[in-house]
């Protein structure tokens, strides 16, 4: 299923565009690493 789904993709392949900017990606993964290590030690 993966390999039929690569080569259906890679017929007309898009580069990957990102949408955020590295800060904002790290905050929200700040963020996100915060809740983790508090649900972890309840």
């Amino acid at each position: 299923a993966i390999d039929e789904y690569l080569r259906h993709y890679n017929v007309a392949p898009k580069p990957f565009s990102w949408t955020k900017s590295a800060q904002d990606i790290l905050t929200k993964v700040h963020r996100a690493r915060i809740i983790l290590d508090k649900t972890r030690t309840a």
